[in-house]
């Protein structure tokens, strides 16, 4: 059965962690782009996992 997890990338800025410009002064911000991936199809053990890990979770991003 089909995971109906896919959410997209996501992407983060860390300030100040990029590479320092040429010319000296501060660091730019490094982005970071996550793109998640998620198994289209599950086995009996995985989905009972996933299952018992979904009711461990609570609210919107999951903490």
């Amino acid at each position: 059965q089909a995971l109906g997890l896919q959410r997209g990338q996501v992407m983060y800025r860390l300030a100040g962690q990029g590479f320092p410009p040429r010319a000296g002064g501060k660091p730019a911000d490094q982005v970071v782009i996550v793109v998640p991936k998620f198994p289209t199809q599950l086995s009996r053990e995985q989905e009972r996992l996933l299952n018992r890990l979904a009711a461990t979770t609570s609210g919107k991003d999951g903490g």
